[in-house]
């Protein structure tokens, strides 16, 4: 009696054809330490540049924004757009008595190394129309993509104080 391997043929091709389909071939680990770094080193720059008044303090602020970047400032509209927010940034940095201080306490990074995320305290201050210092502390939060030539951008941004509103 001549034996065949149908069978087995028939039951193997498709396991194997299955557990082919069924492993997604993965790339390269993504190296989080590294895209932190790198997104740490882009809000370093950003932070050096929105120190300085008017237009270099303007461009410091969106330096590291997408050109579709949206930022919700408090107590105001949307803001939609790198020039559109520069703009609203020029109109603070050229503010009589400007200054202003922040920093990153934490920044994630998807494991997928394609998005991330930042939080932060900051303390602002100018002048008002008195020539009085008013002050103002309180916490940010910016959202970043990364883009197909490797570089990250900042999508999304936005801040609050942390003092009671006046007034009220």
């Amino acid at each position: 009696m001549k034996r065949t391997h149908a069978p087995f043929a028939l039951i193997a091709g498709p396991l194997l054809l299955l557990s082919a389909c069924a492993a997604p071939s993965r790339g390269p680990a993504v190296d989080l330490t590294a895209e932190k770094a790198a997104i740490e080193g882009l809000i370093r720059d950003q932070l050096a540049g929105t120190n300085q008044l008017g237009e270099a303090g303007a461009d410091g602020y969106v330096s590291g924004a997408s050109e579709d970047v949206i930022m919700l400032p408090p107590n105001g509209k949307r803001v939609e757009g790198r020039q559109a927010v520069r703009d609203w940034a020029l109109q603070q940095t050229s503010s009589a008595g400007f200054s202003a201080k922040w920093a990153a306490e934490r920044v994630e990074v998807a494991t997928s190394g394609d998005l991330a995320y930042a939080i932060g305290s900051y303390e602002l201050s100018v002048m008002d129309a008195e020539g009085n210092a008013v002050s103002d502390q309180g916490k940010w939060m910016d959202a970043f993509r990364k883009g197909a030539d490797g570089s990250w951008k900042i999508t999304a941004m936005t801040f609050n104080s942390d003092l009671p509103v006046q007034g009220g």
